[in-house]
């Protein structure tokens, strides 16, 4: 009986769990009766693809009646973004300007902000975003961008790919 026992312990595979992402855990089992089997990295990498955000740059509409211009580069963002008129265009003299730059980590994204002298206010700060899938439209998908906390006062609260209605 104690043989039959350790055979099923040297055959039990093993989950070791390589990376909690979006709370998905993602595992790769391994078979713990032979020591020298490896983790084929092709299958953690495969796994991994799956929940990793797209590129994210380009045009975000804010609820503060602001456009951003998103450029992304690698885990690197950056923007310009400011006041838009009635039908969602950049205008000359905006109330506000402002960029940003900073890092993605998952679908959290930190960025320090900066008032631009071509707009009327004038603050700083950081702003700590989350990115989400929305759907798709006839582009393809695309994610929105919801503040989560801020310091400086930062007037937007969720940048989208669409215009906001």
């Amino acid at each position: 009986m104690r043989n039959l026992r350790l055979d099923m312990i040297g055959l039990l595979a093993v989950s070791v769990v390589v990376i909690s992402l979006l709370g998905l855990a993602i595992s790769v089992p391994i078979n713990i009766s032979n020591s020298k089997e490896k983790i084929n990295p092709s299958l953690i990498d495969n796994r991994l693809n799956a929940y990793k955000l797209p590129d994210l740059t380009g045009t975000y509409y804010g609820d503060d009646h602001g456009i951003y211009y998103i450029k992304q580069n690698g885990n690197n963002m950056s923007w310009h973004g400011q006041q838009a008129g009635q039908n969602m265009e950049p205008i000359p003299n905006p109330l506000f300007a402002n960029i940003a730059f900073g890092t993605i980590n998952g679908h959290t994204i930190n960025l320090n902000w900066i008032d631009l002298p071509n707009g009327k206010t004038s603050g700083s700060g950081t702003l700590t975003l989350n990115a989400s899938y929305t759907g798709s439209v006839s582009i393809g998908q695309y994610y929105k961008l919801t503040v989560i906390q801020q310091t400086g006062g930062f007037g937007a609260k969720v940048l989208s790919r669409t215009i906001p209605a």
